[in-house]
């Protein structure tokens, strides 16, 4: 395995990315942070791609990501210095907060946080993905194809429970720390959180 890289083009290719793209960083960010791999990352695609450089066997990883990298209460709440940080350690230690409610909030947090975040390159990476594509956000001509109401009806309840969260989330935050801004954690930073 080696350090993770964005591949240059062949002849007659594109150029390759440019320092500050946002593939490019969080590439250069895993790799600083101990990631290997056995798959490069092409630039000169259009699309987010990996490719084996070399034949990979079948029980050999192809990824390998430090715990530090990933996005979780115990690498997020460490030892956090701004107050919204210091109020969501609490509230998860004391069990107020867990899930993928406390996920979402994580990660909004994070992108709040911007180039203070430890993961900065990685929201950054994430940021690009302006709506994603999960079922609670499809039409309901998309959502009619599945043919099962089961899902249909789970899907639009999922979205209104985590607005339903987000509002009580938000109530006890105020709670826990009145002097908390809530302002930069609106309920579109929050969906787009919890569906990444």
């Amino acid at each position: 395995m080696s350090s993770l890289t964005s591949s240059s083009p062949t002849a007659g290719g594109s150029p390759p990315p440019a320092a500050d793209d946002p593939t490019s960083s969080l590439l250069t960010w895993l790799t600083a942070s101990g990631c290997t791999s056995s798959v490069i990352f092409p630039s000169y695609l259009p699309h987010r791609t990996s490719l084996a450089s070399s034949p990979i066997a079948s029980d050999a990883p192809i990824l390998k990501v430090p715990f530090k990298c990933m996005i979780c209460p115990p690498n997020c709440l460490r030892s956090p210095k701004d107050q919204l940080g210091i109020t969501l350690k609490d509230m998860w230690v004391t069990g107020q907060l867990r899930g993928d409610t406390l996920l979402a909030f994580l990660i909004s947090r994070e992108v709040i946080l911007g180039a203070d975040s430890d993961f900065e390159p990685y929201i950054r990476f994430l940021r690009e993905i302006e709506e994603p594509e999960t079922i609670e956000v499809w039409e309901d001509e998309e959502l009619e194809e599945l043919k099962d109401e089961v899902i249909v009806k789970r899907s639009r309840l999922r979205l209104r429970e985590q607005s339903g969260m987000h509002k009580r989330v938000l109530a006890q935050l105020s709670s826990h720390t009145p002097s908390l801004s809530l302002s930069p954690l609106t309920l579109d930073l929050h969906l787009w959180s919890w569906r990444i």
